[in-house]
């Protein structure tokens, strides 16, 4: 989290939304989520005009994918980033890299 303030209301009046459908019902639903899943079908149409804003948000989401994120998306409207990891070395690797920021690591957490 970069402690960056991203208007609501500016991001919804500037969001062009993606008239793509997709069912995330059969997606979440799959045996093995994948990272090709996921990157091939979940989107944030936010990003588009709310990374020529602010760049340095687009900036991080590349640094997470740099630093080895299988997956990076903006959280809601912004301005918090978040990427996926596989190992949780890694993800600390990335986390100090973006210290600057408010860069926290958590781990998955599997319900029964």
């Amino acid at each position: 989290y970069p402690k960056i303030h991203v208007s609501t209301a500016k991001a919804y009046s500037s969001v062009i939304p993606n008239e793509q459908q997709t069912d995330y019902a059969s997606i979440f639903n799959k045996k093995k989520l994948t990272t090709e899943l996921l990157k091939n079908n979940i989107r944030n149409d936010f990003e588009v005009s709310v990374f020529a804003q602010y760049p340095l948000l687009a900036e991080i989401k590349q640094t997470l994918l740099e630093c080895g994120a299988l997956f990076s998306l903006m959280s809601g409207s912004g301005s918090s980033i978040f990427g996926l990891f596989s190992d949780e070395n890694i993800a600390f690797s990335a986390a100090t890299k973006l210290s600057r920021y408010q860069a926290f690591v958590c781990r998955q957490h599997t319900f029964k």
